[in-house]
């Protein structure tokens, strides 16, 4: 009641300003506010947009797939293998044709070595020969200058087994090379 006897008006609903959990405490809300209802609605907020939406907000994004797996009568393997093989090719569909070396020669083009060939047995053996009889020259040439300054004698001994060695070996190596080329 009011002083002139009139009666008030109940006082407007306040919102609540505080939040009772299981336990009975009382805490204050806070964080959140109510949504104007009049506030148009945001794009991302409302969670489901239409497809036509979806297309508007990204013109560039790809069209989804709608296949059902692998048709029937495709061949995985092949397919991946076709992919592959367009790949390495950087999207051409085959490589150029093999060029005679003729024709590169007449273009200017550098011609690639060839690999050498795989020696045989018997040429390794010829080279092995050459480099001992080389290995028994040099150390008579050492030898002779040894003798020429008059240090021989402390040589002398060392370097007549090293000979004696490097002929076993070429013995050794005459007999293989006659049995491998067939001389006997």
């Amino acid at each position: 009641l009011l002083a002139g006897g009139s009666v008030a008006a109940a006082p407007p609903e306040r919102p609540k300003l505080h939040r009772r959990n299981p336990g009975g405490v009382v805490f204050p809300v806070v964080g959140r506010r109510r949504p104007d209802p009049h506030a148009p609605p945001d794009r991302f907020a409302t969670g489901i947009r239409t497809k036509e939406a979806i297309a508007a907000a990204n013109p560039r994004a790809p069209e989804p797939w709608t296949g059902r797996g692998v048709p029937r009568g495709r061949d995985n393997d092949a397919e991946k293998a076709r992919l592959q093989r367009h790949m390495e090719l950087h999207g051409k569909e085959t490589l150029p044709p093999p060029r005679r070396l003729s024709e590169m020669a007449r273009d200017g083009q550098e011609l690639e070595p060839t690999p050498p060939r795989r020696k045989t047995r018997v040429q390794e053996m010829e080279e092995m020969f050459s480099a001992i009889v080389g290995e028994i020259e040099e150390r008579e040439e050492f030898l002779a200058e040894m003798r020429e300054l008059g240090r021989a004698d402390r040589y002398e001994r060392e370097i007549a087994a090293e000979v004696a060695e490097r002929v076993n070996q070429l013995k050794g190596l005459d007999e293989a090379l006659r049995s491998a080329s067939g001389l006997s």
